[in-house]
Order: C-alpha cells, then structure tokens, then sequence
C-alpha cells in the first residue's frame, strides 16, 4: 500500500530574510511546482506534414498555499519587504536569489528552485474566518526527480 502525507515534505527556502525550514506544523496547506516551458510544440502545415520542434528552458514557479496567520507567510512578507527596500534604493541584486529545494522522505522525489523571485504580494482575504494565501514564486531553474 502507497501512502502520502504532506508532513512527508521536508526542504528550506532561502531568502534575503534568511533560510526557513519546511517540515512539521508551519501552516502549509499546499506546493505546487510547475515547468514555464513546453518543450516539444507540433506544427501542423496545410499538407499535413508536422514540424517538430524543441525549446529549451527550465523556468518554472512555486505555488506555495499557506495559512494567512503562519510564519511561512509572515516570512514570505519579511523577505518581500526586504528585496522592495533594497530594489527601491537602486540594488537589484536581491531579486532572483532565493533558493527553495525539498524533497519527499517516503518517495525521494525533489525539486529544486533557483533565481526565485516573490513578483507580489499575494491577495490576502479579510473576513470571518483565517483562509488561506497562495504566493506565486517565478524561479529561473527548475530541477525535478
């Protein structure tokens, strides 16, 4: 029998702010990684004949769902707040430095994320009860196994 849990997760996401640790109870509901490129694209001609073609890349981002009121998105606030500072004193070196590597303890499978930027801050919802804030982090190189 296969089974999963995302408690199974472990890994860190660096960030100006520092280095945070993603394992136990931190308010993480969801991660979704996703590729930015299709690499094989068909082209169909009036005739019929198909062209093939490749593009390379390994763009992707993270979607990392968390709680309104955890740490990790406190974090991705602070790391936020600080690349913006930095950015809006002319230093752009902050930008796409952030790292966010993982891997699954049951499945070894991992993703590593490098040249990550936080584009935004997420929509934060207001009303009656907590809810939760998908943050959207645009990575330059995406490795996945």
């Amino acid at each position: 029998m296969r089974q999963y849990s995302l408690k199974d997760l472990v890994g860190t996401l660096t960030t100006p702010a520092g280095a945070f640790p993603i394992a136990g109870q931190i308010g993480l509901n969801s991660l979704l990684i996703s590729n930015a490129i299709e690499h094989v694209t068909q082209q169909v001609s009036g005739d019929g004949t198909v062209m093939v073609s490749w593009a390379s890349g390994r763009n992707g981002h993270a979607g990392i769902d968390v709680q309104q009121t955890s740490d990790l998105h406190k974090f991705l606030i602070d790391s936020f707040n600080l690349i913006q500072v930095a950015a809006d004193a002319g230093d752009t070196s902050l930008v796409a430095i952030s790292t966010f590597s993982f891997r699954n303890i049951v499945d070894n499978s991992y993703g590593i994320l490098t040249g990550m930027s936080i584009s935004k801050i997420p929509d934060v919802p207001r009303g009656s009860q907590g809810q939760n804030v998908m943050w959207m982090l645009p990575a330059a190189d995406l490795v996945s196994g």
